[in-house]
């Protein structure tokens, strides 16, 4: 008997993956990631079934592999929802900035929701997760501790660095970015299929035959 994946003979246990044929593996291969990852059969194409298996390593690996979110999620999102929820100012007098506990929830949630993860997944630098969430902690920590005068003040300089420069400055720049590479892409597909250049003809020599 040999394996069906490297071909060796060598090994004492070998493991049936599939019901349909004798796909023999090795202990090696079974348990590598690209043995792990397929879906059919290798011999007979036949689905391959497999059952869910939860440990202690790839919990850890889960928590690992998502740590962005869940410091996104922890102090992004619950943290910063707690902090204005209790820390409001009374008196708004910038207009600027929203006038309301409602509105600047609404617009809070929606830049920590919708707008900060898709500009990390679209600019493909979560890293900068790291950034933003301690910028945020930092300015909820102040305004958590200030006075009401201080919370006032911490009000919109959170909303102009924060909500407005942080997130939707940012995704502004993204958007205003993927514009103008879409309009580059379709201006170039344009000229090419509307045969607008032709290339310039210097001298005509005609093949006459003697």
């Amino acid at each position: 008997m040999y394996c069906t994946i490297c071909l060796d003979d060598s090994y004492n246990v070998y493991h049936n993956i599939c019901k349909v044929c004798n796909n023999s593996v090795c202990s090696v291969c079974l348990n590598s990631v690209q043995v792990k990852s397929m879906s059919k059969c290798s011999v007979c194409r036949n689905k391959l079934e497999k059952k869910f298996k939860l440990d202690v390593d790839n919990t850890l690996f889960a928590f690992h592999f998502f740590r962005h979110v869940f410091f996104h999620i922890l102090v992004n999102i619950i943290f910063t929802n707690i902090t204005f929820m209790y820390n409001f100012p009374d008196y708004i007098d910038n207009i600027l900035v929203p006038q309301n506990k409602s509105s600047f929830m609404f617009l809070l949630n929606y830049c920590n929701i919708i707008v900060l993860p898709t500009v990390y997944i679209v600019d493909n630098c979560t890293r900068l997760n790291y950034i933003y969430t301690f910028m945020n902690f930092i300015l909820c920590q102040l305004i958590s501790n200030g006075s009401s005068s201080d919370i006032r003040i911490l009000y919109n300089l959170y909303c102009s660095i924060y909500l407005y420069s942080c997130c939707i400055l940012h995704a502004t720049i993204l958007c205003i970015k993927f514009l103008y590479k879409h309009s580059v892409k379709q201006i170039k597909k344009c000229t090419e299929d509307g045969n607008y250049y032709s290339l310039i003809s210097y001298n005509i020599t005609y093949n006459t035959s003697i």
